[in-house]
């Protein structure tokens, strides 16, 4: 049996932009992988098949027991879905951690990482820059979302051409 292909993120049926891109993603991943199992691991909330409710974000190190699940699969590549408030630990105080309990699990698994953080744009503020910094040097590749958007963009171009000139629209294999 191949290795999978393990997703980390929010997913269906909760409500949330993350989780329905998530979703997309995980059809586009599994469409370009026909021989790999494509599994999401995520909050107590999702569901469906190959969808692993795993992260429970009340306790501090919620991190532990999920990154020991993700290891134990012996994944081929862990794909990440990040945004601030799906790791953040809060405690009763209302104290958040800074998102350190993502940082601690991205740290713990042991297969290549690719992370998505989706609030990264061109103001970050201090916390913001440090936590990218820090996310950079601990997955294996991060997701640029202003390369994403140039690429949408020329695509964007290249269609909106198509339809003027009524010709077929060829998209290089990076799209």
């Amino acid at each position: 049996m191949t290795a999978p292909i393990v997703m980390v993120s929010s997913y269906p049926p909760r409500l949330c932009g993350i989780a329905t891109f998530c979703e997309e993603a995980r059809e586009f991943i599994a469409r370009a992988n026909p021989d790999r199992t494509v599994l999401v691991v995520n909050h107590f909330d999702g569901a469906g098949e190959g969808v692993l409710p795993a992260i429970g974000i009340s306790q501090r190190d919620w991190w532990k027991s999920t990154a020991r699940m993700i290891n134990d699969m012996k994944p081929h590549a862990v794909h990440v879905q990040h945004e601030y408030g799906l790791y953040e630990y809060i405690d009763r105080r209302g104290d958040g951690d800074g998102n350190q309990s993502f940082l601690n699990l991205i740290e713990a698994i042991e297969y290549p990482i690719v992370v998505e953080p989706h609030p990264v744009h061109g103001r970050l503020r201090e916390h913001g820059e440090n936590f990218v910094s820090k996310l950079c040097r601990l997955a294996d590749e991060v997701v640029s979302w202003e390369v994403v958007a140039r690429q949408y963009n020329q695509a964007y171009e290249l269609a909106h051409e198509a339809c003027r000139s009524g010709t077929k629209v060829e998209l290089p294999l990076e799209f």
